[in-house]
């Protein structure tokens, strides 16, 4: 991020002007808590523990399973976030299938529209 967080603000300000909220969402807990692009995608409202302030992974890439603490701040825009959410999963790219090819597709995709494309992507 730049010094004076315009590139933040930039990339923040184009997903909500496409309407974006998932995407939106997902860009912030990777700026809030670093966690790893599949350990977000495949969050369930089970994981997320708000009197705790944390969310639960259940399977990291080494295999472990660890608690991420979540910040005042993501823990308000989550708990909003999750009003607009259908069904157990946070976001919609993700069908519950664990199996690592489907899984390595979602990420690619995601990394692709995230990295090289945010602002031609569509919702």
């Amino acid at each position: 991020m730049s010094a004076d967080g315009a590139e933040e603000r930039a990339i923040r300000s184009v997903l909500a002007e496409k309407g974006c909220p998932a995407e939106l969402m997902l860009f912030e807990m990777a700026l809030e808590r670093a966690m790893r692009l599949r350990e977000m995608y495949t969050l369930t409202k089970g994981q997320v523990h708000f009197n705790k302030s944390t969310i639960f992974l259940e399977k990291t890439k080494n295999g472990d399973k660890r608690q991420v603490p979540m910040s005042s701040v993501l823990k308000a825009t989550l708990k909003v976030y999750m009003t607009t959410v259908e069904g157990e999963n946070l976001y919609p790219w993700w069908d519950g299938r664990l199996d690592e090819v489907y899984l390595d597709g979602i990420s690619n995709r995601l990394s692709k529209r995230f990295a090289y494309r945010f602002e031609e992507a569509k919702c």
